[in-house]
């Protein structure tokens, strides 16, 4: 088998999944802390949004790698309007989630982690698997 490209940090030197990944630890960290208090934190990891900031993803990632992305994850990207996700996760309904990472992705993290989707076809897989940075 061929090893997986790490999904999470596509482009060496990306400092856009840094700060992702200091929002999901501050959200763990502070969790039964604030939980204590009566209040929850939960931080939302959305998939491809089509925004003007996608320019910036093209850029960094590539227009092809986004493309595939973009197949790999029901062949759309997410409207820019805000997720239903974050409108439910601060209601009344999920008060018992807290300290928690909700991925809203069309299914394409849980697709990449269980090996239903095959990574070695993705347009950058040779820069990400033969890279040493």
């Amino acid at each position: 088998m061929q090893p997986q490209p790490d999904l999470f940090h596509p482009v060496p030197d990306r400092r856009d999944g840094f700060s992702k990944e200091c929002a999901q630890v501050l959200t763990l960290l502070q969790a039964a802390p604030l939980a204590k208090r009566g209040i929850r934190i939960n931080s939302v990891c959305p998939g491809l949004i089509d925004t003007p900031l996608i320019t910036d993803f093209q850029t960094s990632m590539g227009a092809p790698t986004l493309d595939w992305m973009t197949s790999q994850s029901g062949g759309r990207k997410a409207a820019p309007a805000r997720s239903p996700m974050h409108s439910h996760s601060c209601s009344e309904a999920a008060s018992y989630i807290t300290g928690t990472n909700l991925l809203v992705d069309n299914g394409f993290t849980a697709a990449v982690l269980t090996n239903q989707i095959d990574c070695s076809n993705m347009p950058a897989v040779d820069a990400l698997t033969n890279s040493s940075a």
